[in-house]
């Protein structure tokens, strides 16, 4: 979704060189001097300039970062939140919301590990946000589900002088497998990052999720291409499993269609053997809607003969302000019955729909972004469980209401 292309991080945790949408290198510009300590959403791809409120974490506005355990039944890891802010946020802020979320009966935290973020020049790599966030989750008793892929300028398979505001996937994917195994020796069990942290080596990452709804154009070449994905899938699925050979490795979640068509073409091109998990994107009217497309997918994979394949939602919510949305757009108090209905129905039927985890979008609200789309608003930016002032929605204290019902 469009939500995903983009934003600009906080200047005091900003990677070197500023980067336009994506990821190439940008000209210094008015949306450069963002005030300190302010958040922003950012993108699969790279980020766009946002303009973002400074002081979003002041005092009152957060829960305590001390690590608190949650009563909460749900098993771990099951119930998730996207919190791309939370990636550039400096090291105390990023403490306070990592704690909030755990208090909160959260915990998974789903990251996009950008190509760009990590390896913008060709051979450097560039660890230390990503450790930071990781070790961080690790210590508040929260796991991180990352999400692999991204556009960086030496690697792109963009056209020269394509400035259309979609991703493209690498022109190399033997490139990208290289990327993607050196994120794993990293971060996966054993890793480097693990062998400096020892007793935090049980949070190693064991499932990792390939691209960002590769069925919609937005996110493929402006032209989605089930068998392109499929090639750069094998590959990426390859280099994780030449260092864990026991990684979970899910598809790129696909948004209010089951998979479908594109999912059935991935078959055709390879999908069974590759993948072991399918992500779901169900952004519906109702928890009735969501589950009852959770079923259909669940059907679909044992028609295609993956009965054992687990499934995941790796996003889903609703808006509580920006240009109204007839499916999307609620209030408050409707939000939060939607979250804590869909988490408990989903819960109650986890074990037979094979469903391993629940990721709701987003941590919260993010501001209007000022490039792409011309500063243009979309129910997307509004489906946080804090609003942009950082304080919460009734919608948060539902997740650990269903958590707890959830056994």
């Amino acid at each position: 979704m469009r939500k995903f292309l983009a934003s600009r991080p906080s200047p005091t945790r900003r990677a070197p060189g500023g980067r336009d949408c994506m990821g190439r290198i940008a000209a210094t510009s008015a949306a450069d001097t963002i005030a300190p300590r302010s958040t922003a959403r950012s993108s699969f791809g790279t980020r766009l300039g946002r303009i973002a409120l400074a002081g979003l974490v002041t005092a009152g506005l957060w829960l305590s970062a001390t690590p608190m355990p949650a009563s909460a039944d749900a098993p771990f890891g099951f119930v998730g939140v996207s919190a791309e802010e939370v990636y550039w946020a400096s090291g105390a802020d990023q403490a306070q919301a990592l704690g909030q979320m755990r208090v909160n009966g959260i915990t998974e935290l789903r990251q996009i590990v950008r190509w760009s973020d990590i390896e913008q020049i060709q051979g450097v790599n560039e660890w230390r946000l990503l450790d930071a966030l990781i070790l961080a989750a690790a210590r508040h008793n929260i796991r991180v589900l990352p999400i692999l892929g991204g556009e960086v300028p030496w690697a792109t398979s963009r056209p020269p002088g394509d400035e259309r505001r979609c991703l493209f996937p690498p022109r190399d994917n033997a490139t990208f497998a290289n990327h993607v195994r050196q994120v794993v020796a990293r971060y996966g069990p054993g890793g480097t990052l693990w062998q400096a942290n020892p007793d935090l080596g049980s949070f190693a990452l064991k499932r990792w999720q390939l691209w960002n709804e590769p069925n919609t154009d937005t996110f493929w070449a402006c032209d989605k291409n089930p068998k392109a994905y499929m090639r750069l899938a094998k590959a990426a699925a390859n280099a994780v499993h030449d260092i864990d050979p026991n990684a979970s490795i899910i598809t790129g979640g696909a948004p209010n269609k089951a998979g479908g068509d594109y999912l059935r073409k991935t078959f055709k091109n390879g999908a069974k053997s590759v993948f072991d998990a399918l992500a779901l994107h169900p952004y519906k009217k109702t928890a009735d809607d969501v589950l009852a497309e959770v079923k259909q997918a669940r059907s679909l994979l044992n028609d295609l003969g993956a009965k054992r394949w687990k499934l995941r939602i790796t996003e889903f919510g609703w808006a509580t302000g920006g240009p109204f949305h007839k499916v999307h757009t609620v209030d408050e108090a409707k939000q939060r019955r939607l979250v804590k209905n869909t988490y408990t129905k989903l819960g109650a039927q986890r074990s037979k729909l094979k469903l391993t985890g629940v990721a709701y979008y987003a941590w919260r609200d993010a501001p209007v972004p000022t490039d792409f789309g011309g500063g243009s608003d979309y129910w997307g930016n509004h489906t946080g469980l804090l609003r942009l002032d950082a304080t919460p929605k009734p919608a948060l204290s539902a997740m650990l209401e269903a958590s707890r019902a959830i056994n």
